[in-house]
């Protein structure tokens, strides 16, 4: 019993921090990305291939995007785990 609601809060606790950084993340493509072009240009290609958003927030980080080494990964898993107009940019 005590194991179940250790996983249990284990597990809630995990679901809360990824909203978190869902979230975190949001504001970062918005901040990084609208500088640039349109944020409906995201919410239009949302979602899909994952090495896609990776190949494409490397190249724009090299072009100047305020985008870190460490955050092409998560920021690219973000995109692609989006569905098409439905981040909370694309509101």
């Amino acid at each position: 019993m005590f194991r179940t609601a250790l996983a249990l809060l284990f597990l809630l606790l995990f679901a809360l921090a990824a909203r978190g950084l869902a979230a975190d993340m949001a504001a970062k493509v918005q901040q990084s990305c609208a500088g640039c072009h349109s944020l409906g240009l995201l919410c239009d290609k949302a979602g899909g291939d994952p090495a896609y958003w990776r190949e494409t927030v490397a190249r724009m980080a090299d072009s100047g995007a305020q985008v870190e080494s460490a955050e092409v990964g998560p920021m690219a898993a973000y995109l692609a785990g989006l569905a098409k107009a439905q981040a909370p940019f694309c509101k």
